[in-house]
């Protein structure tokens, strides 16, 4: 059989998530044969097998790739990275993931009566998103 390199159908993006919330990183790939599949977050490789309470990861059979990531912290934001490697070669992406606060959780904002979120596409790959918390004078 032909050997293929591995390559993204669908990258992973830029992409923000709340404090304390799931988050789940998409990408499509090819390749033949089938490329292992390797997660890193901020350089370091991710431990899915041995922290299932934290990762789990999901490789459909339409080449859809999902990592699913529990429970952020503010201090976790980072950067995202995918590589793919078969016999042929290796391949990588990456994506810049911020983590905003949650205001429910947070002490700043504990009185928050309520809470708007603002999303602006600044581009096919870049979006912003701001938080304004407003709350009752009584």
């Amino acid at each position: 059989t032909e050997e293929i390199t591995p390559s993204f159908m669908c990258t992973l993006r830029y992409f923000i998530v709340i404090e304390g919330e799931r988050t789940k990183c998409h990408c499509f790939i090819t390749g033949q044969p089938n490329p292992t599949i390797r997660w890193l977050y901020n350089c370091v490789s991710l431990d899915i097998v041995f922290n299932k309470r934290k990762y789990s990861l999901q490789l459909l059979s339409n080449d859809k790739v999902t990592l699913t990531i529990e429970d952020w912290s503010q201090e976790a934001a980072g950067e995202i990275i995918i590589i793919v490697e078969n016999r042929a070669d290796l391949t990588q992406c990456s994506a810049v993931l911020t983590v905003e606060c949650n205001w429910d959780h947070s002490q700043s904002y504990s009185h928050a009566q309520s809470c708007s979120y603002i999303v602006e596409l600044r581009g096919s790959r870049i979006s912003s998103w701001s938080t304004y918390a407003s709350s009752s004078s009584g």
